[in-house]
């Protein structure tokens, strides 16, 4: 009965007066009780939970706004979606209809939904009846139209609640500001152990880049990085070279066509020369000419640590794709360089 009024948001009240007037309320609560000498720890678990609370709360006032919520109905979706969620689309081993989410959530230890058509009020269910984050490995929820507000909001649970997390895929569903906000705090969490995070194809642009690798400078886990398919302009092309130059822990970076213009490419080149972990660098589809390939020939030479680089769908003439046959002829650490779909003739 204590929590009924803790972690619920008035009419009008934001996440953080809700956080506030909710501690309040518990130590009210904890005060009457005789219940405020008990162990430091679980005073943490609570203002977890009251965080988990409010966040909760003011997730489902922006949904309710946005949609007519139907919560039978997301429910039955969800129920339904539990039929092959398992990796591979296997069916989990059970007598039940539908196998509960949760169940097959924990089995595998992973949350594979790839191109399940998720939208965001789906994915708040997802995330406040699941209670075993911190068993997650492997999330996909990738070509997903997911959007902002719930993104958001798995985002932030993943920064508290998962620190076995290693693999994030939102691939195409669809972040903006807000979840990549809560990117920030889920890559600068003292126990974020993320390697892999795929954020393509989400129409993101200089403003969002920019937040993604200021954040990851301070992060120290991911090891794999694509960014492919969004939209990079100068501002943002100065924050990847930033990021690339002072990161120790990237080894494989995929740039597909980012459309990156000269002046793009030639700053991404010099942070190469500095660079001691990248192994893998992707570049498809990215209309190099001449004077990029040169900048990136350079780079390459100077570099010790690349080892595969793939610049196909390039169109690149005779004359480039002999520059870059020379690199991998000098270099003593490239092994490999996929040039298929170019003019080579």
């Amino acid at each position: 009965e204590m929590f009924k009024s803790i972690g619920s948001l008035k009419p009008g009240e934001s996440s953080h007066s809700g956080r506030r007037r909710s501690r309040l309320l518990l130590k009210k609560s904890m005060i009457r009780s005789g219940r405020l000498d008990l162990n430091p720890a679980y005073y943490d678990e609570l203002k977890e939970f009251i965080y988990f609370c409010t966040l909760q709360s003011s997730t489902l006032r922006k949904l309710q706004n946005k949609y007519d919520v139907n919560a039978e109905a997301i429910t039955q979706h969800t129920e339904r979606l539990a039929d092959t969620a398992a990796p591979g689309g296997k069916r989990m081993s059970t007598s039940t209809k539908h196998p509960p989410l949760s169940a097959i959530f924990r089995e595998y230890r992973c949350i594979s939904l790839h191109k399940r058509d998720i939208n965001e009020l789906i994915l708040y269910h997802i995330v406040t009846t699941f209670t075993d984050f911190f068993m997650i490995v492997d999330i996909d929820l990738s070509y997903n139209p997911l959007f902002d507000t719930a993104c958001a909001l798995l985002i932030r649970i993943l920064a508290r609640f998962a620190p076995s997390l290693r693999e994030l895929n939102l691939e195409n569903t669809a972040l903006d500001i807000e979840s990549l906000q809560a990117m920030d705090e889920l890559l600068e969490s003292e126990s974020c152990g993320l390697v892999n995070l795929n954020i393509a194809h989400n129409g993101l642009t200089d403003e969002h880049l920019c937040a993604v690798f200021v954040s990851l400078v301070k992060n120290h886990t991911v090891t794999d990085l694509n960014i492919s398919g969004n939209l990079i302009n100068k501002a943002g092309s100065y924050a990847l070279a930033h990021y690339l130059k002072y990161s120790k822990t990237i080894s494989c970076l995929n740039l597909t066509m980012l459309g990156l213009k000269e002046y793009n490419l030639k700053l991404v080149a010099r942070s190469l020369n500095i660079n001691k972990s990248l192994q893998k660098l992707i570049l498809n589809d990215n209309q190099l000419g001449f004077k990029d390939v040169e900048n990136l020939s350079r780079s390459l030479l100077n570099n010790s640590s690349v080892v595969e680089v793939y610049l196909q769908n390039n169109s690149l003439n005779a004359r480039s794709c002999s520059m870059i046959c020379d690199v991998l002829a000098k270099s003593e650490n490239i092994q490999h360089i996929a040039m298929s779909g170019n003019n080579i003739g």
